[in-house]
């Protein structure tokens, strides 16, 4: 906690709390890949969460990084292939073929690219287009090495679905896994047919070229099991921070950060439950602040929210890390003492809170003075449940009220 009570910084979150904002931690994946950020749609790289909530904007920027590079990739595998294989024929017919498949295969991919930078952000939509890029390029491939099912590029198809499954969604998936599952079935009943398709590859390549496409699926199936765990672990961490902040909000006050009314008779309760089974003693302390409204009033409410944040810090600084302070609602604060050896601590606390208070504040171009009426209770002294500790608690600041009611004025110096 920031003893700086007086700056505009936001309070902290409360002494005991294990929530803190994610700190912005680069993904290592996404800074080798940077240089791929001119085919990012800008949206999504000039993120604004990214001053929050990174995890989520980190991990959508690390998966459209992962799929551009991959697009990219397997592009220029296509043109070196493509080259390859245009060498390995002398038919002109298959020549123009090779040339028309491969250049409508690097325009789709392009206009898949540009759709995705300027058109729709979607990572769905761009595996989506993948997907159909290798599915186009395989297909034309099988079609000049025979569209039988001993064709060295069959391992490839099988990458496909996997893809689809993995970084699409589970409808994509089983679309393209009816969709390869369909084509089989068609090639085997064309294969006996003996139709006259082209067979680019000589027969002595025909085996280093199956082993090629093997490790090609192999290596292209990994990555996608890769990306997603990569994908998936993020998710976790990223739903594990979710849970924590809303815990956190359930049980914290919004503007001061401190503890609510929900969380403040949960652990009065715990500090009595140690009072019964005779361990030591537990305080209670409740803060008024004195004419408050005059505050709001005067100066709006946005100066009287900030006093309230100071009024915050100021009590936090002064209590153990074992105690817990609450916003009870309005102007009212609380604090719970659990195990107190003896009255010395809480006398500590009742002075500094008393010369804390009442020092100044800094709100904007104003100085402020404000006191706060202070009531005190001890367990198992004035009570040993909830109910008859608070209550003692409630007309010991009333009566320091009463006798402040002339002193306690909050003005502009």
């Amino acid at each position: 906690m920031s003893r700086d009570v007086d700056g505009d910084s936001t309070p902290a979150a409360p002494k005991g709390s294990d929530v803190a904002v994610p700190e912005i931690r680069a993904v290592s994946i996404l800074n080798a890949l940077g240089s791929l950020d001119w085919l990012i749609p800008d949206d999504l790289i000039n993120d604004t969460r990214l001053t929050h909530w990174t995890k989520h904007s980190v991990r959508g920027r690390t998966i459209a990084h992962l799929i551009v590079a991959v697009f990219l990739m397997s592009v220029m595998c296509a043109l070196g292939q493509g080259v390859m294989y245009y060498k390995m024929t002398d038919s002109p017919d298959l020549r123009l073929s090779i040339s028309l498949l491969y250049t409508f295969c690097v325009v789709f991919a392009l206009a898949s690219l540009l759709t995705f930078k300027y058109v729709h952000r979607s990572a769905a939509l761009l595996s989506n287009s993948y997907a159909g890029f290798s599915f186009i390029m395989t297909l034309g491939i099988h079609a000049l090495t025979g569209l039988s099912m001993t064709s060295p590029v069959v391992p490839l198809y099988f990458f496909i679905p996997a893809w689809a499954f993995l970084s699409c969604s589970v409808r994509a998936g089983i679309c393209w896994t009816l969709i390869i599952a369909g084509l089989f079935v068609a090639i085997s009943a064309i294969e006996p047919l003996q139709l006259p398709f082209p067979q680019i590859i000589p027969a002595e390549a025909l085996p280093l070229n199956r082993l090629m496409c093997a490790l090609t699926a192999i290596v292209l199936t990994g990555f996608c099991l890769y990306a997603h765990q990569t994908s998936f672990l993020a998710l976790t961490d990223q739903l594990d921070e979710d849970r924590s902040l809303f815990e956190h909000k359930a049980q914290h006050d919004a503007l001061t950060g401190l503890a609510n009314r929900e969380q403040y008779d949960l652990r009065l309760q715990s500090a009595l439950d140690q009072v019964n089974r005779g361990r030591g003693q537990a305080g209670l302390i409740y803060i008024d602040l004195n004419d408050f409204k005059l505050v709001n009033d005067t100066h709006g409410h946005q100066a009287g929210d900030r006093v309230l944040q100071i009024v915050a810090q100021r009590i936090e600084a002064l209590v153990r890390d074992t105690d817990t302070t609450a916003r009870l609602g309005g102007d009212e604060f609380g604090i719970v003492l659990p195990q107190l050896e003896n009255m010395d601590s809480v006398s500590r606390i009742l002075r500094e809170l008393d010369r804390s208070l009442s020092e100044p504040m800094r709100v904007s171009d104003l100085t402020l003075e404000i006191s706060g009426s202070i009531g005190v209770a001890l367990a198992p002294d004035h009570g040993r449940d909830a109910v008859s500790l608070t209550r003692h608690a409630d007309r010991e600041m009333y009566k320091s009220k009463v006798r402040r009611s002339n002193t306690g004025l909050s003005r502009v110096v």
